[in-house]
């Protein structure tokens, strides 16, 4: 590949981008940025869990946040899984089930505005 041939060689690769590139860039850059976290702000003050946060906060959660599209029929975790993550239900519904046995599980859903995880899952969703 070119990269083994360039280490081979002795050569560096870098990637030169000038300064007036760069301050022409910066604002449109920065501008989505912004508003990708005003969004995710938004999105967060509908939570009922994030209804009283400060505005400050609001926007260092919404720094570590990332958006994820879930389709039909696609699992976000598993039953008995161990949780490294916490999920909120921004837009639309998502189906909840837990293995039902004897006497006891089945299915709940969530809907835009509620949360889910941070421990382990009974079900799966």
């Amino acid at each position: 590949s070119a990269d083994e041939a360039a280490r081979r060689s002795g050569v560096s690769v870098i990637l030169q981008v000038s300064a007036a590139a760069c301050r022409a860039a910066a604002p449109m850059v920065f501008a989505k940025a912004e508003e990708a976290l005003r969004d995710r702000v938004r999105t967060l003050r509908l939570l009922h869990v994030f209804a009283d946060w400060p505005l400050a906060e609001l926007a260092f959660m919404a720094q570590w946040m990332e958006d994820r599209e879930v389709r039909r029929g696609h699992s976000v975790f598993r039953a008995g899984a161990v949780a490294d993550s916490v999920y909120f239900v921004a837009r639309g519904s998502v189906g909840l089930s837990a293995p039902i046995r004897v006497g006891s599980g089945g299915s709940s859903s969530a809907s835009g505005g509620e949360s889910s995880g941070g421990r382990s899952a009974p079900g799966s969703a």
